[in-house]
């Protein structure tokens, strides 16, 4: 029985839907999208700024009130320019590309554990590949001069560096450039390509992963004072030998 209104908002336009306080998360997403015809694996959606658990009933989000107010937005995938989209060589999470976890269970998958903490469940075994894709021209150099910034796309052999330091995108002439200058010669420039692979700050290879700062770390980030000894602590390695296993 319906006892419950979801008011949804896409792009100005507003949808109510009506729901039980029983239905989990993930049904009632799917049924809006459903209804306005839009392709699930291309939108999310936030409540009160934040994403919901899609395992949770919606009694567990809220008890109170009888009418919430969703924001539906859409993930960063352009079909349009699909020449421009490669498939990712880490697992990434769908919502803000950065990589991330998965676990399986009842043949479905759950993204978590990304730097922005972000969880995305209930993810069906076919729809996997669509999530895991990268539109290299949204991969911009931040030194290029403003309006003529030098995209990862277009770039021969779609070469692009990134300055730790700085925390910025370069294509290889504005790499060269940075190199030259002398409050930036000696700052840590890695290929893109590695950016997940290699510690950001000690250039380093990654060898474990911080469960509680959702953080991946190399030998000096782990040993670092900045990094509590007690958190949860997962060795690439293991997790590794475990999939050699399955």
């Amino acid at each position: 029985m319906a006892n419950f209104k979801i008011e949804f908002s896409y792009k100005g336009v507003n949808e109510t839907l009506e729901c039980n306080k029983e239905e989990l998360m993930n049904a009632i997403y799917r049924r809006y999208a459903m209804k306005i015809k839009l392709d699930i694996k291309k939108i999310y959606f936030l409540y009160n700024g934040n994403l919901i658990n899609q395992e949770e009933k919606l009694c567990d989000i809220t008890r109170s009130e009888d009418k919430i107010n969703m924001l539906v937005e859409e993930l960063e995938v352009d079909e349009e320019n699909d020449i421009n989209l490669i498939q990712s060589k880490d697992i990434i999470c769908p919502i803000c590309n950065e990589i991330c976890l998965i676990n399986f269970k009842d043949y479905k998958i759950t993204f978590s554990d990304c730097k922005n903490g972000h969880r995305f469940t209930k993810t069906m075994l076919d729809e996997f590949l669509d999530f895991q894709k990268i539109d290299e021209s949204k991969i911009i150099c931040n030194k290029c001069e403003k309006g003529n910034e030098k995209k990862k796309s277009e770039v021969m052999n779609k070469l692009f560096y990134k300055c730790c330091i700085c925390n910025i995108n370069l294509c290889p002439l504005c790499k060269a450039k940075h190199q030259k200058k002398e409050d930036s010669k000696n700052h840590l420039i890695i290929n893109y390509d590695y950016k997940n692979s290699f510690c950001n700050e000690h250039g380093e290879r990654y060898i474990s992963h911080c469960k509680e700062c959702f953080k991946d770390l190399c030998d000096n980030c782990r040993y670092n004072d900045k990094h509590d000894s007690y958190h949860k602590i997962l060795f690439l390695y293991e997790l590794n030998k475990k999939k050699i296993k399955k």
